[in-house]
């Protein structure tokens, strides 16, 4: 499932690479402790300065659950959802250039990225 997310600088993926994103949030550690279906994986982007970053949005479809954003990287092994939450996600993870083009919500004194 994608939903357009209007984030400045992201490109969306093609629908395969949607649905191998959505599987990686899905088959996570961070997620395993809530059944997937009870959320969606929705507006899938990636940062068009480094198509490696992705960013998702994880949509309650049960009272239950809160919602949730959501930083992927692409790496040799595929795609590993790196940080999951609600505020700051990313931030200090992804480089400046990935951050804008997700358009991360982070504070001015986030530490800054360091490969």
């Amino acid at each position: 499932m994608t939903a357009s997310i209007d984030r400045p600088g992201a490109v969306p993926p093609s629908p395969s690479e949607s649905a191998v994103i959505a599987e990686a949030v899905r088959s996570s550690s961070l997620t395993s402790a809530v059944p997937a279906r009870s959320y969606h994986v929705t507006g899938t982007v990636l940062a068009a300065s480094d198509q490696t970053w992705a960013w998702v949005e994880l949509v309650p479809v049960v009272d239950d659950v809160d919602r949730a954003e959501a930083v992927l990287h692409r790496g040799e092994g595929g795609w590993e959802l790196v940080q999951l939450g609600s505020y700051e996600v990313g931030c200090g993870l992804v480089p400046d250039s990935v951050a804008t083009d997700l358009d991360l919500e982070c504070p001015d004194d986030t530490p800054r990225y360091d490969a």
